[in-house]
């Protein structure tokens, strides 16, 4: 008996089945992906760029340029708290949860047809206050190159 077209194709989906579900299976067994010092490190970077540029966009009432840049400084700063679960650091996470509310309000605030420019300054400088408290309490800076790092205690 020859295999029909129908037939190939329930034979074709049962194959893909196994092949993804079994893909599936072995990603729900291992843990959520690592999010190491590095990556925190990386990101913070890139957020402290967007952020400085989205500050400066701001002061020239360049608003839609603003809002890229702050929508890459989030995007990077949404991961991160993959980080702080990891350590149990409830209140870094509670930090992370704040900083995210300030830019989603920033955000809107220069979305509305008249953006009020002192506004979305002060709402910048309220998301970078939340990034300077949580350096204070978690990453130190080195006095010679002046970048940041997580503090040794926590990488243990």
């Amino acid at each position: 008996m020859r295999p029909t077209k129908g037939r190939y194709a329930r034979l074709a989906a049962a194959a893909v089945s196994l092949v993804f579900g079994g893909s599936i299976a072995l990603a729900q067994k291992s843990p959520y992906p690592i999010y190491t010092a590095d990556h925190l490190s990386q990101s913070m970077k890139t957020v402290g760029l967007a952020l400085g540029l989205a500050e400066h966009a701001i002061g020239k009432n360049d608003f839609e340029n603003a809002k890229d840049y702050l929508i890459r400084a989030r995007d990077q700063l949404s991961p991160s708290i993959t980080f702080w679960r990891d350590r149990k650091l409830t209140d870094a996470v509670a930090m992370l949860r704040d900083t995210l509310k300030k830019m989603d309000a920033l955000d809107a605030a220069m979305s509305t047809d008249r953006v009020d420019a002192r506004a979305a300054a002060g709402l910048a400088k309220q998301v970078t206050g939340s990034c300077d408290a949580c350096h204070a309490k978690y990453r130190e800076q080195d006095p010679a190159t002046k970048a940041y790092r997580v503090k040794p205690e926590l990488l243990r």
